[in-house]
């Protein structure tokens, strides 16, 4: 359950007030779905790390969704062009190979940087930039969660 948005009838029509409720049901997952139970287990850590006030940093999320936009925008360039199909194979295989690149790019980014780390934290006063990472094995109820210092590259 999502925030409450109440208005003040006395006040500015067009000023609302967020109201935060607590009340969350709680998830219900089959014991035998074991990628559900990570999913739960991980979206847990993370409201528990936000309820303790440690800001998260939502870079590594925020890169791989601009990188899957740029692959759609190249896809709908090669979609919308306006000449047609025998004059406008040159754009289209641009596009092709330009998505192809972009899909590889997601895909590497995702394995070697991403890897399996849950969230990312941001370094505040004496407490380092962490990484929570998360696994559990197919068909194994161990779920294994580690945090460790970011390293800088370089």
């Amino acid at each position: 359950m999502g925030p409450r948005v109440r208005r003040r009838e006395s006040e500015d029509p067009f000023v609302i007030e967020e109201k935060e409720e607590r009340e969350q049901e709680p998830e219900k997952v089959h014991l035998d779905d074991a990628v559900g139970t990570k999913k739960a287990l991980d979206a847990a850590i993370i409201e528990a790390l936000r309820e303790k006030g440690i800001d998260l940093d939502h870079t590594i999320e925020d890169t791989k969704v601009a990188i899957g936009l740029a692959a759609c925008l190249v896809a709908c360039v090669a979609q919308f062009w306006p000449a047609k199909h025998p004059w406008n194979w040159w754009v289209c295989a641009i596009c092709v190979a330009c998505y192809a690149l972009l899909s590889a790019a997601l895909t590497f980014f995702a394995t070697t940087v991403e890897k399996d780390a849950i969230t990312w934290t941001k370094a505040s006063g004496n407490r380092p930039a962490l990484i929570v990472s998360s696994s559990m094995r197919k068909a194994s109820d161990q779920w294994t969660v580690s945090v460790h210092p970011k390293q800088l590259s370089g």
